[in-house]
């Protein structure tokens, strides 16, 4: 079980980290609103992840499906972050 929350803290922070130094990097604003359109696929994920969760019996199929829910956090992490080190 702790191995799980490590890996989902680390997926995060890493996907916050790639954020940013893509965001320094200057994308196409095309590349941005590619980013933001994608992320009504990672919303089907999260819904995906929560159903599963609420529907699974055993401790392992929801540490999956938790896994469905951290990486709709990290993406998020992750455009927020190119977003305002564009702005600034």
């Amino acid at each position: 079980m702790r191995f799980h929350v490590l890996g989902y803290f680390l997926v995060t922070f890493l996907c916050i980290g790639m954020g940013i130094m893509f965001g320094f990097s200057e994308p196409a604003n095309n590349l941005v609103m590619m980013l933001v359109s994608f992320s009504k696929y990672v919303l089907l994920l999260l819904i995906v992840g929560i159903i599963g969760i609420w529907r699974a019996k055993e401790t392992t199929s929801r540490l999956f499906f938790a896994w469905f829910i951290i990486l709709f956090v990290a993406y998020m992490g992750f455009l927020i972050s190119v977003i305002l080190t564009r702005t600034s």
